[in-house]
């Protein structure tokens, strides 16, 4: 019972983190459409300035208008999932507090330890080996019960008067006598019983090996997904998102100049922010990928 309750809370915990840094993703994809949608009004108040004067079509006045509404049709979904996931959350911290998760991390730590991972450690091996023990106290039992038994007994008396040898007798005279009794099972069905329960270790032992193996080759299947998954952040982190930057910069310049038309500006814009919100559905990857780890981890 010890050992469920202990993998009941692991698997708990594992719900929780993933809600956390779930909800924690979602609020950074709001902040994102909230920022291209800033962006998309400040240059339809440019356009309609522009038309008002003359030095600008209607054409690029309803093309930003049109990426104003799908960023707007987003929002309202992700508002949704939001709100969804914020009620998620409530339920598993078993409360009426409305918690907002926040952090200064996207990604979830993993620390040394998780690294060097040890199946054994899991709960699900601990409650598989809590059963190989009890099925073999079983077997002890219906062994134990098929041994020959011994009983011995002792008793003790006082006689006042005069005995059937017609000796008269005192309370100080006390009589002891003792019985040797010895039990031999003469039927075959504790054997039957016996056999029984050797089966059933062998079955408990036989569980506790494949989940040894299935449980080994969740953790170094995951621990590659991590090594890979971790890469793709990586790379990520140091060229794409800087490499957003640059284009975002550069194509706000050029439109000003006049380099470029507002298509070939939305295009690059558009362009940064699918970067950014792929690096952010990647560290989704990336959370979830570690709090396998660390679930398995199981000595966290």
């Amino acid at each position: 019972s010890k050992m469920n309750v202990s993998l009941k809370e692991f698997e708990l915990k594992q719900k929780v983190g993933a809600s956390f840094y779930y909800m924690i993703n979602l609020l950074e994809k709001k902040a994102l459409l909230v920022e291209v949608d800033s962006i998309y009004e400040a240059y339809l108040k440019n356009a309609n300035l522009r038309i008002d004067v003359g030095e600008s079509n209607i054409l690029e006045k309803v093309a930003i208008e049109n990426q104003r509404v799908q960023i707007s049709n987003q929002l309202k979904w992700l508002k949704e999932d939001i709100e969804v996931n914020k009620a998620y959350f409530q339920l598993l911290l078993n409360t009426k507090t409305d918690f907002i998760p926040t952090s200064n991390e996207k990604l979830v730590s993993i620390d040394q330890k998780v690294a060097s991972i040890e199946s054994a450690n899991h709960p699900n091996i601990k409650l598989f080996s809590s059963d190989v023990e009890i099925a073999k106290a079983k077997l002890n039992l219906e062994k134990a019960k098929r041994a020959p038994s011994i009983s011995i007994g002792l008793n003790s008396m006082t006689m006042y008067g005069t005995g059937s040898n017609n000796i008269t007798y005192g309370y100080g005279k006390r009589f002891n006598s003792a019985q040797v009794g010895l039990g031999v099972p003469i039927f075959n069905k504790q054997s039957k019983q016996v056999k029984l329960a050797e089966i059933s270790t062998e079955i408990a032992e036989n569980n506790l090996e494949v989940e040894k193996q299935v449980i080994s080759t969740q953790i170094d299947a995951i621990l590659k997904q991590y090594a890979i998954q971790k890469e793709i952040v990586d790379e990520y982190s140091k060229t794409a998102l800087s490499n957003a930057a640059v284009i975002f910069k550069v194509a706000d310049q050029q439109l000003i100049n006049g380099e470029i038309d507002y298509l070939e500006w939305a295009q690059l814009i558009n362009q940064t922010t699918a970067i950014k919100s792929n690096y952010l559905n990647e560290v989704l990857k990336l959370n979830e990928i570690s709090l396998q780890l660390i679930y398995l981890a199981a000595s966290l």
